[in-house]
């Protein structure tokens, strides 16, 4: 009986965003597909439950009341409803989906690491610092594994490192055997902050088709434009946007979701509101929009996989630099913008799905990426010598 080599994968599965939930299934999938025991870390960073809790329903109060008007108590009220719909949903889909591992305490010694030949960091947002800087994403505590360490399309949304972490960052990405990072940002942070070779590669989420997880008709009975929006308001304003998509493909309904633990926002201008989407229905409404809008980097990546029109746009720092980077390699800057200015200059709205050159360098982009991380798990080296590149 042929024994499958056992592959960990540690990025953010316990969080309810959708894009972070699908990129994890994504590679869990796609190593599945190439013959590995692939399984996901259940490492969570230490966060006490209660002050988690209250921290999202204070989220929820400090959105209501600086929005508060007395037509909206309704919608309120159905917030704050889905708050716990919406998080049975995402633990369904892992429960379902995903096959975890035991909890993992990063201060604990007793794991049993060396069950895994391999141990994949990434991918998403796992190396930024804003939440507070996790060590475990850099492998740092796993000093009891023996393994080969990788990392896939890890991303770092901030360029600054603070002084006290570079020895430490240095240390840890030299251990490294192979960095595979997502995007020019965390791959330039990577060679300042090591000597160690970071190479780009695609986000998972582009490693599968996900087919066997869409419905085969839409779940909207009538066309419309998908919205979902995580951030700040674009640069002259969204109903403007809005009117212009509307110019373009009919006086269509919009369908905002919205990822309420997170980003309590509510859009007057939307006709219909869905509070507590799942992963599977995220993705579907994508998949069946006649437009999609959105400042979501996963957004992005599904609108192409599903050939959608769409806009996407950056208004914040943390956003921008893999919004610009994908842009760039992947030839979507008409779709791309900074601003309502911007697209209406570029015409965005008008020639929207016109991505020829996109399908010609993602799907090299794509099968590149395959190559490399296949390449380096089945070496036979933990370390890596820069002759096999």
């Amino acid at each position: 009986m042929l024994i499958k080599r056992k592959i960990g994968i540690l990025t953010y599965h316990y969080k309810d965003n959708f894009g972070a939930l699908l990129q994890c299934y994504a590679l869990q999938e796609y190593l599945k597909q190439k013959g590995f025991d692939a399984e996901v870390i259940n490492f969570k960073p230490q966060k006490n439950i209660i002050v988690t809790i209250i921290s999202i329903i204070k989220n929820q109060l400090v959105y209501t009341f600086k929005n508060f008007k007395i037509n909206h108590l309704l919608i309120y009220f159905k917030q704050f409803k889905a708050l716990y719909v919406q998080t049975k949903k995402f633990n369904l889909f892992r429960e379902k989906y995903l096959n975890i591992s035991e909890l993992f305490d990063a201060n604990q010694r007793n794991h049993d690491l060396n069950k895994y030949e391999v141990i994949i960091t990434g991918s998403d947002q796992i190396w930024n610092s804003i939440d507070g800087f996790y060590d475990a994403y850099f492998l740092i505590p796993f000093v009891s594994f023996n393994g080969k360490r990788l990392s896939y399309a890890a991303c770092r949304g901030v360029k600054e490192v603070k002084e006290k972490d570079l020895i430490i960052l240095k240390k840890a990405l030299e251990d490294y055997y192979w960095v595979g990072v997502r995007d020019n940002q965390t791959q330039e942070f990577v060679h300042t902050t090591s000597e160690q070779k970071a190479d780009v590669v695609c986000d998972p989420s582009m490693l599968i088709d996900f087919n066997h997880l869409l419905v085969t008709k839409s779940p909207i009975k009538f066309k419309y434009i998908f919205v979902y929006i995580l951030g700040k308001e674009i640069e002259g304003g969204h109903l403007k946007m809005i009117k212009e998509i509307k110019n373009k493909f009919g006086d269509l309904k919009v369908v905002a979701c919205y990822l309420t633990n997170k980003n309590p926002n509510y859009f007057s201008w939307a006709d219909i509101h869905l509070f507590d989407s799942s992963p599977i229905e995220w993705m579907n409404l994508i998949k069946y929009a006649e437009f999609f809008y959105t400042d979501s980097f996963h957004g992005v990546l599904f609108a192409n996989k599903f050939e959608r029109n769409f806009l996407a746009y950056y208004s914040e720092k943390i956003r921008s630099s893999r919004l610009l980077d994908i842009s760039e390699r992947l030839d979507l800057s008409k779709n791309i913008v900074s601003s309502y200015e911007e697209a209406i200059e570029k015409g965005s709205i008008y020639n929207n799905n016109d991505r020829k050159n996109y399908k010609i360098k993602s799907e090299k982009f794509v099968s590149d990426s395959k190559e490399l991380l296949l390449k380096k798990i089945e070496s036979k080296n933990t370390k890596l010598n820069y002759f096999e590149n």
